[in-house]
């Protein structure tokens, strides 16, 4: 594991840390996998920047000693070079630095929202709930942001 630092707050500084994720470079100097047990036992590889295998950590053990793990039962990926949906930014999963769950249920766009137990671990440790987004809700993904990126 790295060093803990703090959730980003705009793209120069995504840009200063890690450059440009279209880099050659850039997958093998950032991108890590590491395995984590979903609620229903299922055993899942998390391909996500370096820098937020502590975050990670942290959310899956507070999950198990709080008992949100059992809703995460859909691991549907974090690190995609891509832009988000419908605009030209690049989105965090980009940079490794967002995770979606439970996809087939909490689909993009819609209001449902995964149990508050969930969202509020993960947003304890830094992570911005995607169904708090203003415009488009988006509650099966969390992104290592303050959410006004």
């Amino acid at each position: 594991m790295t060093e803990l630092i703090k959730p980003f707050s705009s793209y120069a500084q995504l840009e200063a840390r890690y450059g440009d994720p279209h880099d050659p470079s850039f997958e093998d100097k950032w991108i890590v996998s590491y395995p984590h047990v979903l609620g229903n036992g299922k055993t899942i590889y998390i391909r996500a920047n370096r820098d937020v295998t502590i975050p990670i950590h942290n959310v899956f053990e507070g999950l198990v000693r709080n008992g949100g793990i059992k809703y995460l039962v859909e691991y549907d990926g974090a690190f995609n070079v891509r832009p988000i949906r419908d605009s030209s930014n690049l989105s965090m999963h980009a940079y490794g630095l967002a995770l979606d769950f439970n996809a087939s249920t909490e689909t993009l766009g819609s209001t449902d929202r995964l149990p508050d137990v969930v969202v509020d671990t993960f947003k304890m440790y830094g992570f911005f709930y995607g169904g708090d987004f203003i415009h488009r809700k988006d509650p099966m993904h969390f992104e290592y942001t303050t959410g006004v990126i």
